[in-house]
């Protein structure tokens, strides 16, 4: 799966919007947009946060973002 492709499905995987997202995450929903459009990398801190919600390892929002295309 394509990077923000994996983000989506778990966002849908737990009925949450972007904006929801941010607030729970503490992520700027800017970032989550950037994320989910491709347009920004993933890093250390935004694959904590993804992690921390998710309820994964940082280490598979790290593999998956920096193996995108």
């Amino acid at each position: 799966l394509e990077s923000p492709a994996i983000l989506q499905q778990f966002l849908t995987h737990h009925h949450l919007s972007p904006q929801q997202f941010a607030t729970i995450s503490g992520m700027p929903l800017t970032e989550v947009r950037g994320l989910l459009d491709g347009n920004l990398d993933i890093t250390i801190m935004r694959a904590h946060h993804l992690a921390a919600v998710f309820e994964t390892s940082p280490e598979l929002w790290l593999r998956h973002y920096s193996t995108a295309p």
